[in-house]
């Protein structure tokens, strides 16, 4: 009897020591497969550090990194990147018709798992950048970034230094306006006087293919996004696609993507954000006929600001004068105060 039930017992442990390896073969591989159809993770580096990028100065270099549950980069996926300019503030920036619109809107191959490109910040404030990635199954993964442009140091102090001119300019006028020996008073004279500076002051705010390939931007207008497409010549097979914009008066390079891989045609959203003239230019380094270049030249259409996006500063610089004439009105009286008490 006890020899059966020993017997029993070995054979329950014999089957259980065969079956451990077989559930956990199954175990493992049900975690690499739900692993590997699970969302993925996605990361953004910047070069200069966001913190040091500054509006207008130099293009940043924007890193997307694609990663697996096991923090290694995903290799044979697509990326889908849209940049969304700053929405507005109180006080505009220097291109309020972009601010809150789109900029970029162009999917992009990561081969082995990144991807990086060059833009130049046209202004400050927060970006929203979201990042897709897609394979061959479909969307896999998404995550938004905020990136927090600052506004220059030297842009602060012209600023500065306008306010101070503004308060020096409504003092002198103030203490001007005292040396009558009436009590000092909003004049039909003062007012002509005051008209054409605030006049100057809006004035200045509101205007704040073939062998080659086939190169087409759409037309240009600031404050909506224009498609940009290249395609390859007939016959070119698989190519290496290098796409740059350039402002032509700032001579500065505004957006650079480097060798995407192409088949027939490449083509994206992109937000001309002043009203100047821009380079577009196309490299392709195709498998039957070697490397090809185009470029064209476009001029974006300037959109002017609404009314209300000027309104904060001039009332900003409004007051300052009206705080720099009472200053010198009061110096004033107080001056001729004193010297008639002696």
């Amino acid at each position: 009897m006890r020899f059966m039930a020993f017997d029993t017992l070995s054979q329950s442990f014999l089957a259980t020591r065969r079956t451990v390896p077989v559930v956990a073969f199954l175990f493992c591989f049900a975690s690499r497969v739900y692993g590997a159809a699970g969302p993925l993770a996605i990361e953004l580096e910047t070069a200069p550090p966001i913190d040091e990028v500054r509006p207008q100065s130099e293009p940043t270099r924007v890193l997307l990194t694609v990663l697996d549950s096991e923090r290694k980069p995903v290799p044979e996926s697509r990326v889908r990147v849209r940049l969304h300019a700053p929405d507005s503030a109180f006080f505009p920036t220097d291109l309020p018709a972009i601010e809150g619109r789109r900029l970029i809107d162009v999917e992009l191959p990561a081969a082995d798992g990144t991807l990086e490109w060059e833009y130049l910040f046209p202004i400050r404030g927060a970006y929203r950048l979201e990042a897709t990635v897609f394979d061959a199954r479909g969307e896999r993964g998404r995550k938004v970034f905020t990136l927090e442009i600052r506004e220059s140091r030297l842009k602060l102090f012209y600023l500065g230094s306008f306010i101070l001119a503004l308060f020096l300019l409504g003092f002198s006028f103030g203490w001007w306006l005292h040396r009558t020996r009436r009590r000092a008073r909003p004049t039909a004279g003062s007012i002509a006087f005051a008209a054409p500076l605030l006049l100057v002051i809006a004035q200045a705010h509101a205007q704040q293919g073939g062998d080659r390939g086939e190169l087409a931007v759409d037309a240009a207008v600031v404050g909506k996004p224009s498609r940009v497409s290249y395609r390859l010549p007939s016959g070119a097979g698989a190519a290496l696609l290098t796409l740059t914009i350039t402002d032509l008066e700032k001579e500065k390079r505004v957006l650079f993507l480097g060798r995407i891989a192409t088949e027939e045609e490449f083509g994206f959203d992109f937000q001309f954000t002043d009203g100047t003239r821009y380079r577009v230019t196309a490299l392709a380094e195709t498998e039957n006929k070697g490397t090809v270049r185009q470029e064209k030249v476009v001029t974006a259409s300037a959109t002017p600001p609404a009314g209300g996006a000027v309104l904060p500063s001039l009332v900003l610089f409004l007051g300052v004068v009206a705080l720099g004439m009472a200053a010198g009105h009061e110096s004033r009286r107080r001056r001729r105060l004193r010297m008639r008490l002696r």
